[in-house]
């Protein structure tokens, strides 16, 4: 038999090394692609956040601009009645509320 089955032993391996580097390069070229766009959604979904956090702390701001403003409300019906066993009806409350505002409006004036 002698050498010559050794260099066709040879170029087989070398061809098998070239095949399974082109299937490393390839999947390599593809994980990369796949890389590249999860880190483009990571970049997206990250803005987002930061977009709802944003409008949950304006949101949470003007939540407590309300709860303010309807605890001034509040004491100014509790200054009107201080009885706390008096009900008022809705049509009163806005009655009141308008009795407050037309007088700050005049106070203003």
């Amino acid at each position: 038999m002698g050498l010559f089955p050794y260099p066709s032993q040879v170029h087989s391996h070398e061809e098998s090394l070239k095949d399974m580097d082109g299937r490393y390069n390839r999947e390599m070229t593809r994980l990369n692609k796949m890389l590249l766009q999860l880190e483009g959604e990571l970049v997206q979904v990250r803005m987002q956040v930061e977009r709802h956090v944003d409008d949950y702390q304006e949101l949470l701001h003007v939540k407590m601009k309300l709860e303010a403003e309807i605890e001034n409300y509040r004491s100014r019906m509790h200054d009107i009645a201080p009885d706390d066993s008096v009900d008022f009806s809705l049509e009163q409350a806005v009655n009141c509320g308008k009795y407050w505002t037309s007088a700050l409006l005049n106070h203003l004036i």
